[in-house]
């Protein structure tokens, strides 16, 4: 659309008769003379944007610009083949081209296999040309297998190099989105009763990603991971980890998701071969892509879990002892010693309980996670000779894996415990 000028005394539009003018009858002022255009051009417009978003012209519905606007362009059913899609245009309308950031809309008619793949579209140009547009992902990748499904709402955005990119699929379950790394577990528990390879989970909403960021969700979910089997509910590749040494012994479960079969299932590995918000290691099983991690755990000298219960990402386990002779005095703070057995290398705080155990005055205790005591936590001894007081501290941040430092004031000796982490 162009913008119209008044009429000049030929009818031609004229630059030179601006400005618009109102004609007043009752003074004799004449007014500016509009073309037919100004009308013409407006409508035909209003009529493409309606063709164009796939609705039926209607005079009695004066609501379709507004529904074309929500719309966009509107293409139906794809079709063609899983990696070749095909449409044209609706409404026998014609678009000279697709511009950069235009967005196109319709409706998947199989899932999404293989990698790359086409998405054909008749009408650009002229009517019955066709204009093919490479299909790649949101962040202009090569698109993963399984990043829809059949009877999804597709999106696709044209970017400046004329690719169609795969911005997002309808929500759900087991549903697809694209676009930015989406990743997460809301209402997680688990637990093991310990000395087994056994573990049981539940969530009440999950979000899982490949590593091209297309996010898979599901709800409402509960499985059992037993590290005595290897693939999809077990271990990705060999034995559950023992402990024997910091850095030993750490698992790292993930919740993986299967998008032709939509199974979810519970992988886990050595928390060496991946720790990340998504499984980074080489043995997904077949035909799972996306991940979310559910935790990691310290093992025992067995390979097994040792006894906790998870809440979302606090994990609390039976107490360890980490000693009963703190008594470094404030404000020099000493390390605690190797939190390793008690806690994974990527916790980012752990769960201390603490106690007075000497006699005399009343004291408090520091837990830090850096030598000068900077982000310290501290706990207070209601010493008696009846009662020694064992308290429950607040998460202690680990700046240093497995590494914490502790003072005590009033001379006193402590006691320091592990009873959780979070990570």
């Amino acid at each position: 659309m162009r913008l119209h000028y008044p009429l000049n005394s030929q009818g031609a539009e004229d630059a030179g008769q601006l400005p618009w003018k109102d004609g007043v009858p009752s003074t004799g002022v004449e007014g500016s003379y509009p073309g037919h255009a100004i009308v013409t051009d407006l409508e035909a417009e209003l009529l493409s944007m309606i063709d164009l978003a796939g609705l039926v012209r209607s005079g009695a519905d004066l609501t379709q610009g507004m529904q074309a606007v929500a719309r966009g362009i509107w293409l139906g059913q794809f079709g063609g083949t899983a990696t070749a899609l095909t449409a044209t245009l609706p409404n026998s309308a014609v678009l000279p081209s697709l511009q950069i950031g235009m967005r196109v809309r319709g409706i998947a008619a199989s899932d999404y296999s293989g990698s790359g793949g086409t998405l054909a579209i008749t009408g650009i140009g002229a009517a019955g040309t066709t204009v093919s547009y490479p299909i790649v992902a949101a962040d202009g990748t090569s698109l993963a297998s399984g990043a829809w499904k059949a009877g999804q709402f597709l999106t696709f955005d044209i970017d400046g190099s004329s690719n169609a990119r795969f911005s997002g699929g309808s929500a759900g379950t087991g549903s697809v989105s694209s676009g930015g790394l989406s990743v997460g577990l809301r209402g997680l528990t688990g637990s093991s009763a310990g000395g087994a390879k056994t573990a049981n989970f539940a969530v009440k909403r999950i979000a899982a990603a490949t590593a091209a960021g297309t996010s898979y969700r599901g709800a409402n979910l509960a499985a059992t991971f037993n590290g005595a089997t290897t693939g999809a509910g077990g271990m990705d590749t060999g034995a559950m980890p023992a402990f024997s040494s910091a850095g030993t012994g750490w698992l790292a479960l993930y919740w993986i998701y299967n998008p032709t079969s939509q199974a979810w299932a519970i992988l886990g590995c050595a928390g060496a071969t991946s720790s990340d918000e998504v499984y980074t290691g080489q043995n997904m099983p077949a035909g799972y892509t996306a991940s979310v991690k559910i935790g990691s755990y310290v093992l025992d000298g067995s390979g097994n879990f040792r006894k906790f219960r998870q809440l979302e990402r606090t994990v609390e386990v039976d107490v360890y002892a980490m000693g009963s002779s703190f008594s470094s005095p404030a404000p020099n703070f000493a390390q605690v010693g190797d939190l390793s057995p008690a806690v994974p290398y990527d916790a980012a705080a752990w769960l201390p309980e603490a106690q007075q155990m000497s006699t005399g005055a009343a004291a408090n205790i520091y837990l830090a996670p850096t030598a000068e005591g900077i982000g310290a936590a501290g706990m207070v001894s209601m010493w008696s000779t009846t009662n020694q007081a064992r308290a429950s501290g607040q998460p202690v941040r680990l700046l240093a894996p497995y590494t914490a430092y502790q003072a005590v004031t009033q001379g006193q000796t402590w006691a320091i415990w592990v009873r959780g982490y979070v990570f």
